[in-house]
């Protein structure tokens, strides 16, 4: 069994991981949904919210995007990440099942210098 978290507003449409109104957490066994729970969003605590799912048992979290710091930490819980995505809960969690679910892999480094009005991020990396 898995159980995925999908960090939504109160639209159900995917949202930034830190900043969500909650998260719809499905429980999924042999490729089926077999629960399906919403879990609102705590008050925002710096690097709370990984182990505050970690122990609800969630294995896997999908967000539209999320900090490097909360990143991090679910990486130290085993928790698999997929961020980048949008669209609206119900549909991305048949995605995931499907396995048709693509991630930007862009993590949110910089909160306040650039424009989200896009949809898209634009960074330059530049490796040593």
């Amino acid at each position: 069994m898995i159980k995925v978290a999908l960090a939504t507003n109160e639209q159900g449409t995917l949202d930034h991981f830190g900043h969500c109104d909650r998260f719809m957490i499905y429980e999924i066994n042999d490729s089926l949904i077999s629960d399906e729970t919403t879990v609102k969003n705590p008050e925002h605590q710096r690097g709370f919210l990984p182990k505050f799912l970690y122990d609800l048992g969630v294995t896997h979290v999908i967000a539209q995007n999320l900090g490097a710091m909360a990143l991090k930490i679910m990486d130290g819980l085993k928790m698999e990440v997929i961020y980048g995505i949008e669209g609206l809960a119900s549909d991305v969690i048949h995605q995931f099942i499907a396995g048709t679910l693509e991630s930007s892999k862009e993590s949110c480094k910089h909160h306040d210098d650039h424009d989200h009005s896009d949809g898209h991020h634009h960074h330059s990396h530049h490796h040593e």
